[in-house]
């Protein structure tokens, strides 16, 4: 069974490549696997090891001053 993911339908060479790298190494599991998927450099800006993350979410409220369920 192949654990390789791709974010897109279309295999780039980029992505060939990756996929025969996780071929060959052996152990590996499936959370290995995922966590390492798009941990390419060259996909950000800046080629950041680390790609970024968003440390703050907007609610949406149907009226001003009237949140729905929850006021964080």
């Amino acid at each position: 069974m192949e654990r390789y993911l791709s974010s897109t339908s279309q295999k780039t060479d980029k992505d060939k490549e990756n996929q025969r790298y996780h071929r060959e190494i052996r152990g590996t599991r499936f959370e290995t696997d995922a966590i390492c998927v798009g941990q390419e450099a060259e996909r950000w800006p800046g080629q950041a090891v680390v790609p970024p993350i968003s440390m703050a979410t907007t609610f949406k409220q149907l009226e001003p001053g009237k949140p729905v369920l929850y006021d964080y």
